[in-house]
């Protein structure tokens, strides 16, 4: 049996099955935000693994021999993530569009539903499953827009720096106490 990298096992210990949902939401998120202008081969190497790990952990089998995503590959799989959730910010569907031979979907009675095609598809249909499930936990912060998962339903910003932004914001542009009160104030 071939050794696994330690990179792959690192890939899958911050990616993989021993994670909750809405840790796997969040490792979703924080990938939406990557920024890959500056990204370099080995910074796709390490996303790519954690992208195979994301894949395989949600039940998707990648078909193809090359288990690993160019730069490019990458940077369009973080554009439809990113539409993904813009859509669902604005109250649209996320939609995923995808060729009959990119994806095929197989359903057992041992086996429960099985996805295989490439790494990119199944990787892109892994997150729109997830956030899928996870909906209810996923909410967009109130002052910057990003997303973030949810610890409890009331929760409006994804910081609490983003909160006490807001504040100040709005205890700066209420008027100062005392002002415009008139006569009936006795400290003047």
């Amino acid at each position: 049996m071939p050794k696994i990298p330690d990179t792959t096992v690192a890939a899958v210990q911050r990616v993989g099955l021993r994670l909750s949902a809405s840790e796997r939401v969040s490792w979703l998120l924080d990938f939406a935000q990557a920024d890959m202008k500056e990204a370099e081969e080995a910074d796709a190497v390490a996303l790519s693994q954690e992208v195979l790990a994301f894949a395989i952990a949600s039940g998707g089998r990648i078909s193809t021999e090359k288990g690993q995503l160019s730069l490019a590959e990458i940077d369009r799989s973080l554009a439809l993530v990113r539409q993904g959730l813009s859509d669902l910010k604005a109250d649209g569907p996320w939609i995923l569009r995808t060729k009959s031979a990119d994806l095929s979907f197989m359903t057992t009675r041992s086996a429960g539903q099985r996805v295989s095609g490439t790494l990119e598809r199944v990787f892109l249909w892994a997150a729109h499953s997830l956030v899928s499930a996870e909906i209810a936990s996923l909410g967009f912060c109130g002052h910057c827009g990003r997303a973030f998962v949810m610890n409890r339903a009331s929760q409006r910003y994804c910081k609490t720096t983003c909160a006490q932004a807001l504040y100040n914001q709005r205890y700066t542009e209420s008027p100062s106490i005392g002002a415009g009160c008139g006569s009936s104030c006795s400290g003047a």
